[in-house]
């Protein structure tokens, strides 16, 4: 599992920006954020939300706890959770074949109605 160091390192490469924009935007300290990313040291929680919600994704993500960066707190079919789960963490080309086989379980419903 990647740490919240490596999390935070990542999904700031991943907007472009800097440890002082990040700081300006989410009132946590530029030294506080670089602790975060070099020295290993974990957020507290209120800090964890200020951060997760800044780049949108849930807290388990941004501390390494989870693979799956969106918010995402279930349904009660299994299945459909299984489903929506494994789309979720898919890379982009699994994405279009999991698109493309639902559509044409989709196109097949509509031939039989």
């Amino acid at each position: 599992m990647p740490t919240t160091s490596n999390r935070i390192k990542e999904l700031r490469a991943n907007l472009g920006k800097t440890i002082q924009e990040i700081a300006e935007k989410t009132g946590i300290k530029k030294s506080t954020i670089g602790s975060y990313e070099t020295r290993g040291i974990n957020p507290n929680a209120e800090k964890a939300q200020i951060l997760a919600d800044y780049f949108n994704v849930s807290v388990d993500y941004l501390l390494g706890n989870t693979d799956m960066p969106v918010r995402y707190n279930g349904v009660q079919d299994a299945d459909l959770d299984w489903i929506i789960k494994t789309y979720i963490q898919a890379n982009e080309s699994e994405k279009e074949f999991i698109k493309s086989a639902i559509k044409l379980v989709g196109d097949r419903h509509d031939l039989n109605e």
